[in-house]
């Protein structure tokens, strides 16, 4: 009984292993059926919730910097995820779940399965630049000096992508 209740305790405590098992939970029938829809949901919530339990988990709190073999995990689970999908779904699948992670849904995602606050509206988000929003603030110049990413176009850059990946799926 008491590992039971660890157990609960343990699921209660973080949330990112609840949504890791519903993403693999949610690609059976996705791949049994050849749904896209549920295979692109199943990438989101399950690269979020990987990211979630690596990162969390490898983050050297005496300096701050997280751990460079935790990043070459998650990139090749993120590639090899995306690979399956491909081979399962097509291009146009994979296509759609790399462009809602570029837009940032999957960050987005990171802050509501770990419950954590956004960051404040004016905050400037310094950890995006690998993302689309990396890319405009390096190439689009501002009346107002250079683009900065705050929480706001955070957020929008995630529904843009995520609709866009729902778009490709649908109509592609």
């Amino acid at each position: 009984m008491s590992n039971y209740r660890n157990t609960i305790l343990l699921l209660k405590k973080d949330f990112s292993l609840i949504a890791i098992l519903f993403a693999g939970i949610l690609f059976i029938p996705a791949a049994a059926y050849k749904i896209n829809y549920l295979a692109f949901t199943s990438f989101l919530i399950g690269f979020t919730a990987f990211d979630l339990l690596g990162f969390k988990h490898t983050l050297d709190f005496r300096d701050g910097v997280p751990r460079i073999a935790y990043r070459i995990v998650q990139t090749s689970f993120q590639i090899i995820f995306t690979a399956l999908i491909y081979v399962l779904f097509g291009w146009q699948t994979a296509a759609a779940c790399l462009i809602a992670w570029w837009f940032t849904a999957c960050d987005v995602l990171y802050y509501l399965l770990g419950k954590y606050p956004f960051p404040p509206k004016d905050y400037p988000i310094t950890w995006l630049n690998w993302s689309v929003l990396g890319v405009i603030r390096l190439i689009v110049p501002s009346a107002f000096g250079r683009f900065k990413i705050n929480t706001l176009s955070f957020i929008i850059a995630a529904v843009i992508g995520t609709l866009t990946g729902i778009v490709i799926i649908l109509y592609l």
